[in-house]
């Protein structure tokens, strides 16, 4: 947004469009990124385009200012449905002790969670043993989100829009509601967890 005397236009980032957009309304602030509809496309008789603001990105910082139009402009989702939220709290429901006992039980093994410290979630551990004959035998336990993401489902749908949990330098806009990507579905330290 750019602010001169009573004249304000949008300056675009797109190089394809018009180098000054002006804007129709009020409240745009000089130097905010923003997102804004075109109202008017230039043609005969008319020089300029015109948009209105729809929509302006926080000024609290560089970093989290672009994340958020890459957000916007990639359409990412961003929040969850009410039904796949409450599927999600529902989850736990469905570790019974039937379930548990009919997996094979890895908990005596000392098993290394392999995702950096820094990330959200930790879906994937090690564990390794001497065995006989100089051998070693490698255990690899992934979390088994498929025991809770059940086709049909809320969860599954929201899964499939997704397609994968996008990681960007301030935030990481999940898969999964947190409930189990960064709870259930993460292998923690002394909890119990299917993979």
């Amino acid at each position: 947004i750019h602010h001169a005397g009573k004249a304000q236009w949008i300056t675009p980032r797109d190089e394809r469009l018009p180098d000054r957009i002006r804007i129709e309304g009020e409240g745009a602030v000089h130097g905010r990124l923003v997102a804004a509809r075109f109202e008017r496309w230039p043609g005969r008789g008319q020089q300029t385009a015109v948009a209105q603001v729809i929509r302006s990105f926080a000024d609290n910082g560089q970093a989290a200012r672009e994340t958020e139009s890459v957000v916007y402009d990639l359409g990412l989702p961003v929040e969850f449905l009410p039904e796949c939220l409450t599927e999600a709290a529902d989850a736990l429901d469905s570790l019974t002790d039937e379930e548990i006992a009919r997996r094979t039980d890895l908990r005596s093994r000392h098993l290394v969670t392999i995702d950096p410290q820094s990330a959200r979630d930790f879906d994937d551990a090690v564990h390794a043993e001497a065995i006989a004959g100089g051998r070693w035998r490698v255990t690899i336990a992934v979390a088994d989100v498929a025991h809770y993401v059940r086709p049909g489902t809320a969860i599954d749908d929201a899964a499939r829009e997704r397609g994968v949990s996008v990681y960007l330098p301030d935030r990481v806009l999940p898969m999964l509601p947190d409930r189990l990507s960064g709870d259930l579905c993460s292998l923690r330290p002394n909890i119990d967890r299917p993979a």
